[in-house]
């Protein structure tokens, strides 16, 4: 398993959730060396489990710490704040959704 992603998303998933390298090492099937080398780019999960173990630890997709989606949450895991803004739009009017989209656009990363 090689991916250039990998030590990017795992360190911003671990300050999202405000954890160090000792804590997911305790948190998971690993050591804090080996968290190390994750870090570096210096090693990789050896195997699935590993993944999906440092994955449910730090409440991230899996496919978020490969690079394969820019979305970190889990199927059914949106924050709370997450899904208010979302219930708030659905009720939004489409004049009002406009107004939403032009303003959301200034924090895009990438053009749509």
């Amino acid at each position: 398993m090689t991916n250039g992603n990998f030590p990017l998303r795992l360190k911003e998933a671990m300050e999202r959730k405000g954890v160090n390298g000792r804590q997911l090492a305790e948190g998971t099937a690993v050591t804090e060396a080996t968290v190390s080398r994750y870090l570096s780019g210096a090693r990789n999960p050896e195997n699935f489990e590993i993944l999906a173990s440092i994955a449910r630890f730090l409440e991230v997709s899996a496919d978020y710490l490969l690079g394969l989606t820019n979305n970190p949450y889990r199927k059914g895991s949106l924050p709370e704040e997450v899904k208010e803004l979302l219930a708030r739009y659905l009720r939004a009017s489409d004049g009002d959704k406009k107004v939403l989209w032009a303003l959301l656009d200034k924090y895009a990363d990438e053009p749509s």
